[in-house]
């Protein structure tokens, strides 16, 4: 029977470079407290390896020079952790099967439940683009030991629909949210013949925001189109110089605005304006047609209408707020979009609609109680 469950993360939860991966983590740790579960979770906090449970934080190790040795820190004391608290499940977020995680999986597992979540998968055509020394280290430590990990683990969580992964089964779930933790955006006085498009990432080549840009450069190379169409870019990233770069040649500074990374009220100023939101539109660059995007089901959760290119398994098909469109490099048919945001002006009732749908089934309680479920079998 589980009564206690312990988190293991490899990311920092006050770091603005990865404000996804703390919504979700922080939602995970919420939601397996609401589901009745005694939780611990130990990862990195502004540089330094915590302990959390219930409302307090604990610091265990000091921030070091680098912060992958502050995990490593932190790794070896999870045993020490699970045992003295008697946990019953670990669930831990896929570093990389380095030396050090697979002595640690090896000796939870003689005490504990072990379940892992592969964030991404598969994740080798990421990790061979790598230039950092300690990256391609690690790559090299996890190809050697990751057909071990189905000896330590009783499964991984997948969000792409994997039977299994390096020969250990697993158990498909969906990104989930913190609903009450997104604000709900109902119908704006929107403004004629002017429609604003939204995209929130870490701005990497996956995201397909290059395909936005072009498609702008084409629509507005057409004289006779009369509605304005802006473009804002929320957070920064590795691909945000070159879009930068390609919003300079093509004259589109009046069109297209890098905000930034943004949270809370400003975050949902740039949302009060939003006609569409942007899911992902390159998925196809790194082999993928399934995904499971945090960001759609908060889109939802604000009540926005998206457009998209993969299938998020999550979602209703056919909804009326999902504009699926094609998945490949050519430019995005701006028209369309225009057409399809002028639909969803016209539904008063979308919003409530969707924020409805994301309520009974896009919370991370729906979608860990999986887990559970699975172990109980």
């Amino acid at each position: 029977m589980i009564n206690k469950v312990l988190m293991i993360f490899d990311n920092d939860i006050l770091s603005d470079k990865s404000l996804g991966v703390t919504k979700k983590l922080l939602g995970q740790y919420n939601a397996f407290s609401n589901l009745g579960y005694d939780t611990y979770a130990i990862g990195l906090s502004n540089g330094n390896g915590v302990i959390m449970h219930g409302g307090n934080t604990e610091i265990l190790v000091k921030k070091k020079t680098k912060a992958y040795f502050t995990y490593l820190t932190l790794l070896s004391k999870a045993y020490g952790i699970c045992k003295n608290n008697q946990i019953d499940l670990c669930y831990i977020r896929y570093p990389l099967a380095d030396f050090s995680f697979m002595s640690m999986i090896k000796k939870l597992s003689k005490i504990s439940k072990v379940v892992v979540e592969m964030p991404t998968f598969p994740y080798d055509c990421d990790l061979k683009k790598e230039s950092g020394m300690l990256t391609r280290f690690n790559y090299v430590q996890d190809k050697i030991n990751r057909n071990r990990i189905k000896n330590h683990i009783d499964f991984f969580t997948d969000f792409y629909g994997h039977s299994s992964i390096f020969g250990a089964k697993t158990v498909n779930i969906d990104n989930g949210i913190d609903v009450n933790a997104v604000s709900f955006l109902p119908k704006k006085d929107f403004i004629e013949n002017e429609i604003n498009i939204v995209g929130v990432a870490l701005i990497v080549n996956i995201h397909g925001y290059d395909r936005i840009i072009e498609g702008l450069k084409n629509y507005y190379s057409n004289k006779s189109n009369i509605v304005k169409v802006n473009f804002y870019i929320v957070g920064d990233g590795p691909e945000a110089p070159r879009l930068k770069k390609m919003v300079d040649e093509y004259e589109l500074k009046d069109h297209i605005i890098f905000t930034g990374v943004k949270k809370g009220k400003e975050l949902d100023d740039i949302f009060k304006r939003a006609d569409v939101a942007v899911a992902s539109l390159a998925a196809h660059r790194r082999g993928g047609k399934i995904t499971s995007e945090l960001k759609v089901k908060e889109y939802c959760a604000r009540g926005i209408p998206y457009i998209a290119t993969s299938v998020d398994t999550a979602m209703p098909k056919d909804a009326p707020f999902i504009r699926q469109i094609v998945g490949d490099d050519t430019p995005v048919n701006i028209q369309e979009i225009v057409e399809f945001a002028k639909k969803c002006r016209q539904n008063d009732n979308l919003a409530t609609e969707m924020r409805e749908f994301a309520e009974n089934n896009l919370t991370w309680e729906k979608q860990l109680k999986k887990v559970f479920d699975e172990i109980k079998q």
